[in-house]
């Protein structure tokens, strides 16, 4: 799947990461109340692992094994929110993410995310299921997912996370 260049919403920028960006993705890497709800371990959830996913994301752009995350910027102010992103799961199914900087939670902005992330997929790559991986005591997150139509498929094991979470699923 190809790095994008940009996708917009009436109040969000969704673009790859730049270095202008690496103090708000710190700040979000390092928030507690964020990242319990991450799949990342907890070197990762330190200011010095944070600068590594961030780098080797940005150095991955230029390669054919590119990351897909993005950062989320406001329109108004162009100010780094959160961030989102998009992990092949298998042939034409995708997982994808989103986290904000509890500033901008509960203002729609999850929801205004990944309905534009979800409509992208569908009409422009040709994904036919993606999957949001969400914590059971994750609230907010089931309600986003459900805002954009995806569906609680089952309760499974996933990779990094220490216990069972919801498979939430998009089926074009």
């Amino acid at each position: 799947m190809e790095v994008f260049k940009k996708i917009e919403t009436d109040r969000l920028i969704i673009r790859p990461l730049s270095y202008k960006d690496k103090p708000g993705f710190i700040s979000l890497m390092t928030n507690s109340a964020i990242t319990q709800n991450l799949a990342f371990d907890d070197a990762m959830k330190t200011a010095a692992g944070a600068l590594i996913i961030f780098n080797k994301t940005i150095e991955s752009y230029e390669t054919e094994n590119h990351s897909l995350a993005y950062a989320i910027e406001s329109k108004p102010n162009n100010k780094f929110i959160g961030i989102c992103g998009i992990s092949p799961v298998y042939e034409n199914s995708v997982e994808i993410f989103y986290a904000f900087l509890p500033d901008y939670w509960g203002k729609g902005f999850a929801t205004e995310t990944l309905i534009k992330l979800r409509d992208h997929l569908v009409n422009d790559t040709g994904v036919k299921k993606i999957h949001a991986y969400i914590r059971p005591t994750n609230i907010a997150s089931v309600k986003v997912a459900e805002k954009a139509k995806f569906a609680k498929a089952s309760l499974v094991d996933k990779e990094y996370f220490a216990e069972k979470v919801y498979d939430y699923t998009f089926s074009n």
